[in-house]
Protein backbone atom coordinates (compact mmCIF):
# COMPACT_ATOMS: atom_id res chain seq x y z
CA UNK A 1 0.00 0.00 0.00
CA UNK A 2 1.28 3.55 -1.21
CA UNK A 3 -0.28 6.49 0.79
CA UNK A 4 -0.49 9.42 -1.40
CA UNK A 5 -1.95 13.31 -1.67
CA UNK A 6 -4.19 12.36 -4.28
CA UNK A 7 -4.67 9.07 -4.14
CA UNK A 8 -3.55 5.70 -2.36
CA UNK A 9 -2.36 2.65 -4.46
CA UNK A 10 -3.06 -0.39 -3.37
CA UNK A 11 -1.69 -3.84 -4.31
CA UNK A 12 -2.55 -7.60 -3.06
CA UNK A 13 -1.93 -10.48 -4.16
CA UNK A 14 -1.89 -14.55 -3.32
CA UNK A 15 -0.28 -17.41 -4.74
CA UNK A 16 -0.79 -21.23 -3.97
CA UNK A 17 1.25 -24.03 -5.71
CA UNK A 18 0.28 -28.06 -5.09
CA UNK A 19 2.89 -30.36 -6.18
CA UNK A 20 2.22 -33.68 -6.58
CA UNK A 21 5.66 -35.09 -7.60
CA UNK A 22 9.05 -33.54 -8.73
CA UNK A 23 7.88 -32.28 -11.87
CA UNK A 24 4.17 -31.80 -11.54
CA UNK A 25 1.88 -29.04 -9.92
CA UNK A 26 -0.97 -26.63 -9.58
CA UNK A 27 -0.16 -23.25 -9.19
CA UNK A 28 -2.67 -20.36 -8.46
CA UNK A 29 -2.37 -17.03 -8.23
CA UNK A 30 -4.65 -13.77 -7.81
CA UNK A 31 -3.49 -9.93 -7.88
CA UNK A 32 -5.37 -7.15 -7.59
CA UNK A 33 -4.80 -3.49 -7.18
CA UNK A 34 -6.36 -0.04 -6.64
CA UNK A 35 -5.56 3.18 -8.44
CA UNK A 36 -2.11 3.51 -10.70
CA UNK A 37 1.11 2.43 -9.32
CA UNK A 38 3.70 4.02 -11.56
CA UNK A 39 2.90 6.26 -14.72
CA UNK A 40 5.58 5.27 -17.48
CA UNK A 41 7.75 7.59 -18.86
CA UNK A 42 10.43 7.52 -21.62
CA UNK A 43 13.45 10.34 -21.79
CA UNK A 44 16.03 10.26 -24.56
CA UNK A 45 17.94 13.28 -22.66
CA UNK A 46 19.14 12.09 -19.32
CA UNK A 47 15.66 12.99 -17.99
CA UNK A 48 15.19 16.81 -18.30
CA UNK A 49 12.17 15.98 -20.42
CA UNK A 50 10.11 13.19 -20.45
CA UNK A 51 7.31 11.09 -22.84
CA UNK A 52 3.93 9.56 -20.76
CA UNK A 53 3.70 5.86 -22.31
CA UNK A 54 1.29 5.17 -19.53
CA UNK A 55 -2.22 3.82 -20.23
CA UNK A 56 -3.80 6.47 -18.06
CA UNK A 57 -2.97 8.69 -15.48
CA UNK A 58 -3.76 7.87 -11.37
CA UNK A 59 -7.49 7.63 -11.98
CA UNK A 60 -10.07 5.76 -10.22
CA UNK A 61 -9.50 2.52 -10.78
CA UNK A 62 -9.53 -0.87 -9.57
CA UNK A 63 -8.32 -4.44 -11.76
CA UNK A 64 -7.92 -7.60 -10.96
CA UNK A 65 -5.64 -10.39 -12.95
CA UNK A 66 -6.09 -14.17 -12.09
CA UNK A 67 -3.28 -17.02 -13.42
CA UNK A 68 -3.86 -20.79 -13.39
CA UNK A 69 -0.40 -22.66 -14.47
CA UNK A 70 -1.03 -26.38 -14.44
CA UNK A 71 2.47 -28.89 -15.14
CA UNK A 72 2.22 -32.81 -14.96
CA UNK A 73 4.87 -35.26 -15.78
CA UNK A 74 3.29 -38.19 -16.38
CA UNK A 75 6.75 -40.17 -14.85
CA UNK A 76 5.88 -38.96 -11.35
CA UNK A 77 2.66 -41.00 -11.76
CA UNK A 78 4.06 -44.17 -12.20
CA UNK A 79 4.56 -44.02 -16.59
CA UNK A 80 7.88 -45.14 -18.23
CA UNK A 81 7.99 -41.80 -19.82
CA UNK A 82 8.48 -38.25 -19.84
CA UNK A 83 5.17 -37.69 -21.28
CA UNK A 84 4.62 -33.72 -19.80
CA UNK A 85 1.67 -31.40 -20.20
CA UNK A 86 1.04 -28.06 -19.49
CA UNK A 87 -1.97 -26.01 -19.10
CA UNK A 88 -3.02 -22.31 -18.36
CA UNK A 89 -5.42 -19.54 -17.96
CA UNK A 90 -4.63 -15.86 -17.68
CA UNK A 91 -6.55 -12.98 -17.43
CA UNK A 92 -5.83 -9.68 -16.95
CA UNK A 93 -8.26 -6.67 -17.09
CA UNK A 94 -7.75 -2.96 -18.20
CA UNK A 95 -7.58 -1.04 -15.22
CA UNK A 96 -4.92 -3.75 -13.26
CA UNK A 97 -1.77 -1.64 -12.61
CA UNK A 98 1.46 -2.46 -12.08
CA UNK A 99 5.00 -0.41 -12.76
CA UNK A 100 5.92 -3.19 -15.18
CA UNK A 101 2.70 -3.96 -16.88
CA UNK A 102 -0.21 -1.19 -17.39
CA UNK A 103 -1.40 -1.36 -20.94
CA UNK A 104 -5.06 -0.38 -20.74
CA UNK A 105 -6.19 -3.34 -21.89
CA UNK A 106 -7.79 -6.26 -21.29
CA UNK A 107 -5.93 -9.64 -22.18
CA UNK A 108 -7.50 -13.37 -21.56
CA UNK A 109 -5.15 -16.20 -22.75
CA UNK A 110 -5.94 -19.69 -21.75
CA UNK A 111 -4.31 -22.92 -23.48
CA UNK A 112 -2.99 -26.30 -23.21
CA UNK A 113 0.01 -28.39 -24.55
CA UNK A 114 1.32 -32.04 -24.62
CA UNK A 115 4.72 -33.43 -25.44
CA UNK A 116 4.72 -37.50 -25.80
CA UNK A 117 8.33 -38.87 -26.68
CA UNK A 118 7.99 -42.45 -28.55
CA UNK A 119 11.08 -44.27 -28.21
CA UNK A 120 14.28 -42.88 -28.42
CA UNK A 121 13.95 -40.87 -31.88
CA UNK A 122 10.07 -39.68 -31.85
CA UNK A 123 8.57 -37.12 -30.19
CA UNK A 124 4.56 -35.99 -31.15
CA UNK A 125 3.38 -32.75 -29.27
CA UNK A 126 -0.22 -30.87 -29.18
CA UNK A 127 -0.87 -27.21 -27.88
CA UNK A 128 -4.22 -25.13 -28.38
CA UNK A 129 -4.24 -21.56 -27.56
CA UNK A 130 -6.66 -18.39 -27.45
CA UNK A 131 -5.68 -15.23 -26.88
CA UNK A 132 -7.83 -11.88 -26.69
CA UNK A 133 -6.84 -8.77 -26.22
CA UNK A 134 -10.06 -6.57 -25.72
CA UNK A 135 -10.84 -3.94 -29.15
CA UNK A 136 -6.95 -5.28 -30.71
CA UNK A 137 -6.98 -8.23 -31.70
CA UNK A 138 -8.09 -12.09 -31.16
CA UNK A 139 -5.51 -15.05 -32.05
CA UNK A 140 -6.52 -18.57 -31.94
CA UNK A 141 -4.47 -21.52 -32.69
CA UNK A 142 -4.40 -25.53 -32.98
CA UNK A 143 -0.87 -27.28 -33.80
CA UNK A 144 0.02 -30.97 -33.92
CA UNK A 145 3.96 -31.36 -34.15
CA UNK A 146 6.04 -34.42 -35.05
CA UNK A 147 9.59 -33.87 -34.57
CA UNK A 148 12.65 -37.13 -35.32
CA UNK A 149 16.15 -37.30 -33.89
CA UNK A 150 18.04 -38.00 -37.41
CA UNK A 151 21.12 -39.69 -36.55
CA UNK A 152 23.48 -38.19 -34.09
CA UNK A 153 23.49 -34.80 -35.92
CA UNK A 154 19.92 -34.30 -37.29
CA UNK A 155 17.07 -32.86 -35.87
CA UNK A 156 13.57 -32.45 -38.00
CA UNK A 157 10.22 -30.96 -37.16
CA UNK A 158 7.03 -30.80 -39.02
CA UNK A 159 3.76 -28.98 -37.92
CA UNK A 160 -0.07 -28.49 -39.02
CA UNK A 161 -1.58 -25.02 -37.24
CA UNK A 162 -4.71 -23.47 -37.79
CA UNK A 163 -4.99 -19.90 -37.10
CA UNK A 164 -8.16 -17.62 -36.81
CA UNK A 165 -7.33 -13.85 -36.30
CA UNK A 166 -9.71 -10.89 -35.66
CA UNK A 167 -8.34 -7.60 -36.07
CA UNK A 168 -9.23 -4.23 -34.37
CA UNK A 169 -11.01 -3.29 -37.30
CA UNK A 170 -13.61 -6.19 -37.07
CA UNK A 171 -12.25 -8.21 -40.35
CA UNK A 172 -12.12 -11.74 -39.30
CA UNK A 173 -10.21 -14.73 -40.75
CA UNK A 174 -8.53 -18.30 -40.56
CA UNK A 175 -5.99 -20.38 -41.80
CA UNK A 176 -4.87 -24.12 -42.32
CA UNK A 177 -0.74 -23.98 -42.12
CA UNK A 178 1.43 -25.85 -42.49
CA UNK A 179 5.57 -25.49 -41.27
CA UNK A 180 8.85 -27.63 -41.03
CA UNK A 181 11.82 -26.90 -39.77
CA UNK A 182 15.53 -29.07 -40.13
CA UNK A 183 18.55 -28.32 -37.55
CA UNK A 184 21.91 -30.26 -38.40
CA UNK A 185 25.04 -30.00 -36.52
CA UNK A 186 27.40 -29.84 -39.74
CA UNK A 187 30.60 -30.28 -38.02
CA UNK A 188 31.62 -29.71 -34.52
CA UNK A 189 31.83 -25.56 -35.31
CA UNK A 190 28.90 -25.38 -37.80
CA UNK A 191 25.23 -25.90 -36.67
CA UNK A 192 23.01 -25.18 -39.49
CA UNK A 193 19.09 -24.96 -39.48
CA UNK A 194 16.02 -23.63 -41.89
CA UNK A 195 12.48 -24.05 -42.00
CA UNK A 196 9.37 -21.94 -43.41
CA UNK A 197 5.83 -22.16 -43.12
CA UNK A 198 3.04 -21.47 -45.65
CA UNK A 199 -0.74 -21.84 -46.01
CA UNK A 200 -2.54 -24.75 -46.84
CA UNK A 201 -5.73 -23.59 -46.85
CA UNK A 202 -6.89 -19.42 -45.93
CA UNK A 203 -9.98 -17.46 -45.48
CA UNK A 204 -10.89 -14.58 -47.14
CA UNK A 205 -9.23 -11.60 -46.11
CA UNK A 206 -6.49 -13.15 -44.31
CA UNK A 207 -3.58 -11.43 -44.08
CA UNK A 208 -0.83 -14.36 -45.92
CA UNK A 209 1.62 -15.24 -43.13
CA UNK A 210 3.64 -17.33 -45.18
CA UNK A 211 7.56 -16.94 -44.24
CA UNK A 212 10.89 -18.50 -44.72
CA UNK A 213 13.90 -18.60 -42.10
CA UNK A 214 17.15 -19.80 -42.52
CA UNK A 215 19.95 -20.08 -39.74
CA UNK A 216 23.49 -20.85 -39.27
CA UNK A 217 25.91 -20.67 -35.82
CA UNK A 218 29.73 -20.91 -37.05
CA UNK A 219 32.59 -21.29 -34.80
CA UNK A 220 34.83 -19.55 -38.14
CA UNK A 221 38.06 -20.47 -36.16
CA UNK A 222 40.12 -20.38 -32.51
CA UNK A 223 39.67 -17.09 -32.96
CA UNK A 224 36.33 -15.87 -35.09
CA UNK A 225 33.08 -16.78 -34.42
CA UNK A 226 29.50 -15.40 -36.05
CA UNK A 227 25.59 -16.54 -36.20
CA UNK A 228 23.32 -15.54 -39.09
CA UNK A 229 19.40 -16.00 -39.19
CA UNK A 230 16.83 -14.44 -41.51
CA UNK A 231 13.56 -14.66 -42.00
CA UNK A 232 11.23 -13.65 -44.87
CA UNK A 233 7.65 -13.88 -45.33
CA UNK A 234 4.72 -11.55 -46.56
CA UNK A 235 4.17 -9.52 -43.28
CA UNK A 236 7.49 -8.43 -43.52
CA UNK A 237 11.26 -9.68 -43.25
CA UNK A 238 13.59 -9.73 -39.94
CA UNK A 239 17.24 -10.85 -39.71
CA UNK A 240 19.41 -11.17 -36.92
CA UNK A 241 23.46 -11.35 -37.61
CA UNK A 242 26.92 -10.71 -35.45
CA UNK A 243 30.35 -11.54 -35.68
CA UNK A 244 33.45 -11.56 -33.55
CA UNK A 245 36.76 -11.94 -34.18
CA UNK A 246 40.22 -11.99 -32.61
CA UNK A 247 42.59 -10.79 -34.59
CA UNK A 248 45.43 -11.63 -31.94
CA UNK A 249 45.40 -11.96 -28.38
CA UNK A 250 44.92 -8.17 -27.99
CA UNK A 251 42.86 -6.76 -30.44
CA UNK A 252 38.97 -7.83 -31.02
CA UNK A 253 36.00 -6.75 -33.67
CA UNK A 254 32.93 -7.41 -33.87
CA UNK A 255 29.37 -6.56 -35.54
CA UNK A 256 25.68 -7.23 -34.52
CA UNK A 257 22.78 -6.19 -36.77
CA UNK A 258 18.88 -6.96 -35.54
CA UNK A 259 15.87 -6.11 -37.51
CA UNK A 260 12.17 -6.44 -38.10
CA UNK A 261 9.72 -5.22 -39.85
CA UNK A 262 7.27 -8.49 -38.75
CA UNK A 263 4.91 -6.71 -35.24
CA UNK A 264 2.59 -9.56 -35.33
CA UNK A 265 4.23 -12.62 -35.79
CA UNK A 266 5.15 -14.61 -32.29
CA UNK A 267 5.46 -10.85 -30.73
CA UNK A 268 3.10 -11.42 -28.09
CA UNK A 269 4.66 -13.90 -26.14
CA UNK A 270 2.97 -15.00 -22.80
CA UNK A 271 3.54 -12.91 -20.04
CA UNK A 272 4.83 -10.10 -22.15
CA UNK A 273 3.43 -6.48 -22.27
CA UNK A 274 0.69 -5.95 -25.36
CA UNK A 275 2.90 -3.07 -26.24
CA UNK A 276 5.86 -5.04 -26.89
CA UNK A 277 4.74 -6.01 -30.19
CA UNK A 278 5.19 -2.45 -31.19
CA UNK A 279 8.51 -2.69 -29.48
CA UNK A 280 9.93 -5.51 -32.19
CA UNK A 281 9.73 -3.50 -35.40
CA UNK A 282 13.21 -1.78 -36.33
CA UNK A 283 16.41 -1.89 -36.79
CA UNK A 284 19.59 -1.70 -34.87
CA UNK A 285 23.16 -2.20 -35.81
CA UNK A 286 26.50 -1.70 -33.66
CA UNK A 287 29.94 -2.40 -35.09
CA UNK A 288 33.13 -2.12 -32.74
CA UNK A 289 36.75 -3.18 -31.51
CA UNK A 290 38.29 -3.65 -28.57
CA UNK A 291 42.00 -3.13 -28.45
CA UNK A 292 44.26 -3.93 -25.40
CA UNK A 293 47.54 -1.73 -26.53
CA UNK A 294 49.31 -3.20 -23.34
CA UNK A 295 48.80 -4.68 -19.89
CA UNK A 296 47.91 -1.18 -18.54
CA UNK A 297 46.05 0.35 -21.35
CA UNK A 298 42.46 -0.68 -23.71
CA UNK A 299 40.91 0.90 -26.16
CA UNK A 300 37.02 0.49 -27.48
CA UNK A 301 35.06 2.46 -29.91
CA UNK A 302 31.54 1.47 -31.15
CA UNK A 303 29.30 2.45 -34.33
CA UNK A 304 25.11 2.25 -33.20
CA UNK A 305 22.78 3.06 -35.38
CA UNK A 306 18.63 2.06 -34.33
CA UNK A 307 15.70 2.98 -35.65
CA UNK A 308 12.02 2.35 -34.23
CA UNK A 309 8.85 3.15 -33.85
CA UNK A 310 9.43 5.06 -30.28
CA UNK A 311 12.55 6.32 -30.53
CA UNK A 312 15.65 6.10 -33.27
CA UNK A 313 19.51 7.44 -33.36
CA UNK A 314 23.10 7.01 -34.91
CA UNK A 315 25.73 7.34 -32.62
CA UNK A 316 29.15 6.74 -32.21
CA UNK A 317 31.61 6.10 -29.18
CA UNK A 318 35.35 6.13 -28.48
CA UNK A 319 36.81 5.26 -25.03
CA UNK A 320 40.30 4.47 -23.12
CA UNK A 321 40.63 2.42 -20.25
CA UNK A 322 43.77 2.32 -18.04
CA UNK A 323 44.75 1.06 -15.07
CA UNK A 324 48.47 -0.06 -13.58
CA UNK A 325 49.90 -2.09 -10.72
CA UNK A 326 50.09 0.79 -8.21
CA UNK A 327 46.71 1.25 -8.04
CA UNK A 328 45.66 4.04 -10.33
CA UNK A 329 42.77 3.69 -12.98
CA UNK A 330 41.73 5.98 -15.66
CA UNK A 331 39.10 6.12 -18.53
CA UNK A 332 37.86 7.87 -21.27
CA UNK A 333 34.78 8.09 -23.10
CA UNK A 334 33.73 10.26 -26.43
CA UNK A 335 30.37 9.58 -28.04
CA UNK A 336 28.02 11.78 -30.60
CA UNK A 337 24.99 10.67 -31.86
CA UNK A 338 21.74 12.08 -33.49
CA UNK A 339 18.24 11.48 -31.85
CA UNK A 340 15.35 12.43 -34.46
CA UNK A 341 12.30 13.27 -32.81
CA UNK A 342 8.92 15.24 -33.70
CA UNK A 343 10.35 18.32 -33.23
CA UNK A 344 13.62 18.38 -34.85
CA UNK A 345 16.93 16.38 -35.22
CA UNK A 346 19.33 16.43 -32.19
CA UNK A 347 23.01 16.16 -32.38
CA UNK A 348 24.10 15.32 -29.12
CA UNK A 349 28.23 15.58 -27.88
CA UNK A 350 29.21 13.75 -24.75
CA UNK A 351 32.69 13.45 -23.32
CA UNK A 352 33.67 11.59 -19.49
CA UNK A 353 36.61 11.41 -17.91
CA UNK A 354 37.41 9.01 -15.22
CA UNK A 355 40.08 8.17 -13.32
CA UNK A 356 40.84 6.96 -9.27
CA UNK A 357 43.07 4.92 -6.88
CA UNK A 358 43.15 1.97 -5.31
CA UNK A 359 45.04 1.00 -2.22
CA UNK A 360 44.47 -0.50 1.17
CA UNK A 361 43.83 1.88 3.33
CA UNK A 362 42.56 4.72 0.38
CA UNK A 363 39.71 4.38 -2.42
CA UNK A 364 38.90 7.24 -4.39
CA UNK A 365 36.83 7.75 -7.88
CA UNK A 366 35.93 10.86 -9.77
CA UNK A 367 34.34 11.21 -12.83
CA UNK A 368 33.64 14.36 -15.29
CA UNK A 369 31.37 14.61 -17.70
CA UNK A 370 30.19 16.90 -20.51
CA UNK A 371 27.37 16.82 -23.00
CA UNK A 372 26.13 19.15 -25.23
CA UNK A 373 22.62 18.95 -27.10
CA UNK A 374 22.17 21.04 -30.47
CA UNK A 375 18.41 21.30 -32.07
CA UNK A 376 14.70 22.61 -30.63
CA UNK A 377 16.58 22.40 -26.81
CA UNK A 378 20.10 23.41 -27.20
CA UNK A 379 20.87 22.28 -23.85
CA UNK A 380 24.74 21.86 -21.93
CA UNK A 381 25.33 19.79 -19.36
CA UNK A 382 28.29 19.09 -17.06
CA UNK A 383 28.27 16.39 -14.37
CA UNK A 384 30.41 15.18 -11.47
CA UNK A 385 30.94 12.51 -9.06
CA UNK A 386 33.52 11.94 -6.90
CA UNK A 387 34.21 9.30 -3.68
CA UNK A 388 36.55 8.83 -0.98
CA UNK A 389 36.85 6.07 1.10
CA UNK A 390 40.26 6.03 3.75
CA UNK A 391 40.75 3.98 6.53
CA UNK A 392 42.62 6.05 9.35
CA UNK A 393 43.32 2.81 11.53
CA UNK A 394 41.85 -0.58 12.43
CA UNK A 395 38.91 1.56 14.41
CA UNK A 396 38.25 4.33 12.02
CA UNK A 397 37.31 5.12 8.63
CA UNK A 398 36.24 8.47 6.63
CA UNK A 399 33.74 8.64 3.84
CA UNK A 400 33.38 11.51 1.71
CA UNK A 401 31.46 12.44 -1.69
CA UNK A 402 30.05 15.05 -4.20
CA UNK A 403 27.77 14.98 -6.77
CA UNK A 404 27.65 18.19 -9.01
CA UNK A 405 25.31 18.53 -12.03
CA UNK A 406 23.82 21.06 -14.10
CA UNK A 407 21.86 21.39 -17.42
CA UNK A 408 21.46 24.97 -18.74
CA UNK A 409 19.48 25.97 -22.00
CA UNK A 410 21.26 27.85 -23.80
CA UNK A 411 18.49 29.59 -25.70
CA UNK A 412 16.73 31.05 -22.55
CA UNK A 413 20.20 30.47 -20.34
CA UNK A 414 18.22 29.15 -17.77
CA UNK A 415 18.90 25.73 -15.52
CA UNK A 416 17.43 23.24 -16.84
CA UNK A 417 18.27 21.50 -13.73
CA UNK A 418 20.83 21.59 -11.05
CA UNK A 419 21.79 18.94 -8.28
CA UNK A 420 24.82 19.29 -5.36
CA UNK A 421 25.22 16.82 -3.19
CA UNK A 422 28.33 16.76 -0.69
CA UNK A 423 28.97 14.55 2.30
CA UNK A 424 31.27 13.70 4.67
CA UNK A 425 31.21 11.16 7.52
CA UNK A 426 33.38 9.20 10.05
CA UNK A 427 32.82 5.80 12.06
CA UNK A 428 34.05 4.08 14.92
CA UNK A 429 33.77 0.15 14.13
CA UNK A 430 36.74 -1.31 16.58
CA UNK A 431 37.70 -4.61 15.45
CA UNK A 432 38.71 -6.63 18.47
CA UNK A 433 35.46 -4.80 20.75
CA UNK A 434 32.90 -3.94 19.12
CA UNK A 435 30.58 -3.34 21.57
CA UNK A 436 29.72 0.56 20.71
CA UNK A 437 29.76 1.87 17.03
CA UNK A 438 29.06 5.08 15.99
CA UNK A 439 28.91 7.03 12.77
CA UNK A 440 28.94 10.64 12.27
CA UNK A 441 27.66 12.56 9.19
CA UNK A 442 27.74 16.32 7.83
CA UNK A 443 25.58 16.20 4.57
CA UNK A 444 24.79 19.18 2.02
CA UNK A 445 22.11 19.00 -0.26
CA UNK A 446 20.97 21.57 -3.37
CA UNK A 447 18.19 20.45 -5.60
CA UNK A 448 16.64 22.40 -8.69
CA UNK A 449 14.85 19.70 -10.52
CA UNK A 450 14.28 19.37 -13.99
CA UNK A 451 10.68 20.91 -15.47
CA UNK A 452 10.26 17.88 -16.89
CA UNK A 453 9.24 16.55 -14.35
CA UNK A 454 5.63 15.68 -13.24
CA UNK A 455 5.36 17.13 -9.88
CA UNK A 456 8.49 18.39 -9.44
CA UNK A 457 9.67 18.46 -5.91
CA UNK A 458 10.58 21.17 -3.44
CA UNK A 459 13.52 23.39 -4.28
CA UNK A 460 16.08 22.42 -1.56
CA UNK A 461 19.27 24.02 0.39
CA UNK A 462 19.79 22.14 3.22
CA UNK A 463 22.24 20.65 5.60
CA UNK A 464 22.15 17.98 7.96
CA UNK A 465 23.86 16.99 10.68
CA UNK A 466 23.43 13.34 12.81
CA UNK A 467 25.20 10.77 14.70
CA UNK A 468 23.70 7.60 15.07
CA UNK A 469 25.49 4.76 17.70
CA UNK A 470 24.33 1.44 19.32
CA UNK A 471 25.64 -0.12 22.22
CA UNK A 472 25.41 -4.15 22.44
CA UNK A 473 23.62 -4.56 26.10
CA UNK A 474 24.27 -8.11 26.54
CA UNK A 475 24.24 -11.32 24.28
CA UNK A 476 20.51 -10.68 23.26
CA UNK A 477 19.82 -7.00 23.40
CA UNK A 478 21.32 -3.58 21.27
CA UNK A 479 20.49 0.06 22.23
CA UNK A 480 20.89 2.36 19.57
CA UNK A 481 19.76 5.88 18.70
CA UNK A 482 20.11 8.62 16.13
CA UNK A 483 20.58 12.69 16.72
CA UNK A 484 20.60 14.99 13.67
CA UNK A 485 19.22 18.39 12.72
CA UNK A 486 18.51 20.22 9.96
CA UNK A 487 19.09 23.79 8.44
CA UNK A 488 18.02 25.08 5.42
CA UNK A 489 15.80 26.59 3.08
CA UNK A 490 13.29 25.61 0.88
CA UNK A 491 11.34 27.22 -1.83
CA UNK A 492 7.27 25.84 -2.72
CA UNK A 493 7.66 26.94 -7.16
CA UNK A 494 10.38 25.79 -9.31
CA UNK A 495 13.10 28.01 -9.73
CA UNK A 496 10.92 31.03 -8.43
CA UNK A 497 9.44 33.02 -5.29
CA UNK A 498 10.45 33.41 -2.06
CA UNK A 499 12.93 30.74 -0.15
CA UNK A 500 11.35 29.72 3.56
CA UNK A 501 13.34 28.77 6.83
CA UNK A 502 13.82 24.65 7.12
CA UNK A 503 14.69 23.60 10.32
CA UNK A 504 14.20 20.26 11.94
CA UNK A 505 15.32 18.32 14.82
CA UNK A 506 15.06 14.53 14.88
CA UNK A 507 15.57 11.78 17.85
CA UNK A 508 15.36 8.07 18.01
CA UNK A 509 16.01 5.14 20.67
CA UNK A 510 15.76 1.98 18.98
CA UNK A 511 16.12 -1.43 21.05
CA UNK A 512 16.88 -5.18 19.33
CA UNK A 513 16.42 -7.98 20.51
CA UNK A 514 18.01 -10.63 19.15
CA UNK A 515 15.43 -13.37 19.55
CA UNK A 516 16.76 -16.41 18.06
CA UNK A 517 19.98 -17.11 15.85
CA UNK A 518 18.81 -15.67 12.85
CA UNK A 519 15.68 -13.76 14.07
CA UNK A 520 15.68 -9.86 15.34
CA UNK A 521 12.87 -7.82 16.81
CA UNK A 522 13.19 -3.60 16.72
CA UNK A 523 11.53 -1.63 18.93
CA UNK A 524 11.72 2.58 18.11
CA UNK A 525 10.74 5.45 19.13
CA UNK A 526 10.93 8.59 17.20
CA UNK A 527 10.88 12.70 17.38
CA UNK A 528 10.75 15.58 14.95
CA UNK A 529 10.35 19.05 15.92
CA UNK A 530 9.48 21.36 12.96
CA UNK A 531 11.13 25.01 14.49
CA UNK A 532 9.05 27.58 11.71
CA UNK A 533 5.96 25.43 12.66
CA UNK A 534 6.22 25.13 15.92
CA UNK A 535 5.33 21.28 15.75
CA UNK A 536 6.56 18.38 17.40
CA UNK A 537 5.74 14.95 16.05
CA UNK A 538 6.49 11.23 17.57
CA UNK A 539 5.35 8.11 17.39
CA UNK A 540 6.72 4.39 17.24
CA UNK A 541 8.13 1.99 14.45
CA UNK A 542 8.65 -2.28 14.87
CA UNK A 543 10.03 -4.20 12.61
CA UNK A 544 11.23 -8.00 12.49
CA UNK A 545 14.40 -8.95 10.43
CA UNK A 546 15.73 -11.94 9.49
CA UNK A 547 19.33 -12.88 8.63
CA UNK A 548 19.44 -14.61 4.88
CA UNK A 549 23.60 -14.61 5.29
CA UNK A 550 26.21 -13.73 7.09
CA UNK A 551 26.39 -10.50 6.11
CA UNK A 552 22.64 -9.82 4.67
CA UNK A 553 19.39 -9.51 6.39
CA UNK A 554 15.94 -8.89 5.25
CA UNK A 555 13.11 -7.40 7.51
CA UNK A 556 9.38 -5.95 7.13
CA UNK A 557 7.91 -3.26 9.72
CA UNK A 558 5.50 -0.73 10.05
CA UNK A 559 6.11 2.69 10.55
CA UNK A 560 3.12 4.46 12.89
CA UNK A 561 4.82 7.86 12.44
CA UNK A 562 4.74 10.20 8.64
CA UNK A 563 7.73 11.18 8.74
CA UNK A 564 11.17 10.02 7.82
CA UNK A 565 14.98 9.89 9.72
CA UNK A 566 16.06 10.90 6.48
CA UNK A 567 16.03 14.72 6.92
CA UNK A 568 16.84 15.58 3.87
CA UNK A 569 12.74 13.95 2.81
CA UNK A 570 10.59 16.85 3.36
CA UNK A 571 7.53 14.89 2.89
CA UNK A 572 5.47 13.13 4.95
CA UNK A 573 4.26 10.68 3.71
CA UNK A 574 6.17 7.57 5.19
CA UNK A 575 3.37 5.99 7.34
CA UNK A 576 2.49 2.11 7.31
CA UNK A 577 4.15 -1.14 5.96
CA UNK A 578 8.36 -1.25 4.86
CA UNK A 579 10.73 -3.31 3.29
CA UNK A 580 14.17 -2.97 4.95
CA UNK A 581 17.30 -5.20 3.27
CA UNK A 582 20.98 -4.40 5.25
CA UNK A 583 24.06 -5.31 4.25
CA UNK A 584 27.17 -5.43 6.10
CA UNK A 585 31.04 -5.86 5.43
Amino acid sequence: EEGRAAEDYTLGGADVTLKAGKDSWVKMEYGTTQATQSERFFSNDGGLSFANLSAGGNTDREGDAYNLDIHVNAADFGGRLNWITNAWYRNVDDQFSIARRDDGVNVEEFGAETHLPIGDKWQVGFRGSRLEAENQFELTEGAVQVSRRIGDAGNATAEVKYVEEQRAAGTQSDALMAAAQYEHKVTERVTAYGGGQMSIDQGEGYDNNDQAHLGIDVQLSQNTSGQIEGRDGHRGSAILASLEHALNGRHTIYGTVTHSTDSTADAYDRGASYTSMLDNVGTNVAAGHRWMLNDRVNLFTEAQRSQGRRSSGVGHVFGLEYADTSGFYGGLTVQQSEIPDSAALTRRKAYSASAGYRMSALRYAAKLEYREDEGAQPVVQWLTTNRLDYRINDTYRVAAKFNYAVSENEASNLDVGKLMEGSLGIARRPVDDNRFNWLAKYVYLYDLQSAGQEDPDYDRKLQVLSWEGVYKLTRHFDLGGKLARREGEVRLLRDAGPWYSSTANFAALRLRWHVLKKWDALLEGRWLELEENEEIKSGALIAVERHIADNFKLGIGYNFTDFSDDLTDLDFDHKGWFVNAVGKY
